[in-house]
């Protein structure tokens, strides 16, 4: 009888444990929540249909979360996630602490070879690729061409800020809940920061100096946050401190903002969501009076971060979501004007994503208008330190209060000013 007892429970254990062992490994992601990565969460039935043995757990969060979270689980480098959603800004930084497992055999499959240098660059470290780049971007100025013709307007084939405020004037009728123009408002890094360093830079302005200090208090800072802040004061939307890339995009392709300066990444987006034929028009982003072209220049990217238990696999989707076969399994299901931007050149050879995209020489040429530089530089447009983040912070909250016309922009960088040197002490990188 105990013969049998010990059999029978030996049998239960052998078939317990095969059940186990037949469960799929689970790879958990997280990512940024807009419509490149909502596309990639729908199409990730591919990947696992062709990996059985593997299963996505995604968790979707909106820009600021996301960085939030990741900032704390990255830097205490305990992070349960397997596959990360990152920023260039995320990337070199958490390279430097060790905490990424870096790419360093791709099949040649994955033609590594196609993807653009100026993407390519800033995603890597000690000649190994830190992240697989998603897609990236540069900045262009949208406008709705049928407002345009309606109103007799023309958009310049190469627009300054003057131009876009003399036309944002025009367009303006709040009575018909139509904005003259639309920018980033939401305060944070990846809001009005994300912006506004942009214009500053195109006027010459820098974060910091050559000895780390911060020049937020600039002339050139304040000129920038001046000319903002009238813009959105005059010309922008009722809501405009509530409303970032996402809630522009919305206000935009529902005919409900004249002109919108952002990220190129949304052109496809556009293309798709706004029926009205001809309505989309597409100019470069805007130059300052001497010239001097706004820019900037932003990957997302799949990292995988040190501590995952499924590095392997997560690598392996890592490279399936960056590769040439899944932009042609989104243009396959989609349309070619929805693949994902930016990151390929054999994407801009493709003549049938040309067709479909009418904006795609301007878009190339904002993505690889400027290699995103590391460190203290005046052409770049964010400082490569952890202390970046939390001065980005303190500088967007200010930048809020002068759109709201509680201060002058000079008296908002000033109390930027003070903010960032009271950080940079705290973290001992100042006196």
């Amino acid at each position: 009888m105990r013969t049998f007892i010990h059999r029978t429970i030996a049998v239960v254990l052998f078939w317990l444990c095969r059940a186990v062992l037949a469960q799929p490994a689970e790879l958990s992601v997280v990512s940024i929540d807009n419509a490149d990565m909502q596309e990639l969460r729908r199409l990730s039935t591919h990947f696992e249909r062709d990996n059985p043995s593997l299963r996505l757990r995604w968790i979707m969060l909106d820009e600021h979360e996301l960085r939030q979270r990741l900032q704390v689980e990255m830097d205490d480098g305990g992070t349960r996630f397997d596959v990360v959603t990152a920023g260039a800004y995320e990337v070199q930084s958490w390279a430097r602490k060790g905490r990424l497992s870096p790419f360093s055999e791709l099949p040649a499959a994955y033609e590594a070879h196609d993807l653009i240098d100026d993407v390519r660059r800033p995603l890597t470290q000690d000649g190994k690729l830190q992240a697989l780049p998603f897609y990236a971007e540069g900045v262009l100025t949208y406008f709705r061409a049928d407002l345009f013709r309606r109103k007799g307007l023309v958009m310049p084939a190469q627009p300054t800020w003057d131009d876009l405020e003399r036309l944002a004037a025009a367009l303006h009728d709040p009575a018909a809940g139509i904005a003259g123009i639309c920018l980033r408002g939401r305060a944070g890094w990846g809001g009005n920061v994300m912006l506004l360093s942009a214009m500053a830079r195109a006027r010459g302005a820098r974060w910091v100096d050559e000895h780390g200090r911060p020049r937020l208090n600039s002339q050139k800072w304040k000129d920038s946050v001046a000319q903002y802040a009238g813009l959105l004061r005059d010309y922008g939307p009722k809501q405009a401190l509530e409303l970032g890339f996402r809630g522009n995009l919305e206000l935009f392709s529902a005919g409900r903002c004249g002109i919108w300066v952002d990220a190129s990444a949304a052109a496809g987006t556009l293309q798709q969501a706004m029926t009205e034929r001809r309505a989309l028009g597409v100019a470069p982003a805007p130059v300052t009076a001497d010239g001097r072209q706004m820019s900037w220049h932003w990957v997302w990217a799949l990292a995988v971060p040190q501590a995952s238990r499924h590095a392997a696999a997560a690598k392996r989707f890592a490279a399936w979501a960056s590769s040439r076969e899944y932009i042609e399994l989104v243009a396959r299901e989609r349309g070619w004007a929805m693949a994902p931007p930016g990151t390929r050149m054999s994407t801009y050879a493709q003549a049938q994503y040309r067709k479909a995209a009418p904006f795609a020489d301007l878009a190339l040429d904002a993505v690889r208008r400027h290699a995103l530089l590391r460190g203290a530089d005046s052409d770049a447009h964010f400082i490569a330190t952890p202390e970046f983040l939390p001065i980005a912070a303190l500088t967007g909250q200010a930048v809020a209060v002068a759109v709201a016309g509680k201060m002058s922009a000079a008296t908002a960088m000033e109390l930027a000013q003070l903010r960032a040197e009271r950080v940079l002490r705290q973290s001992g990188r100042l006196p």
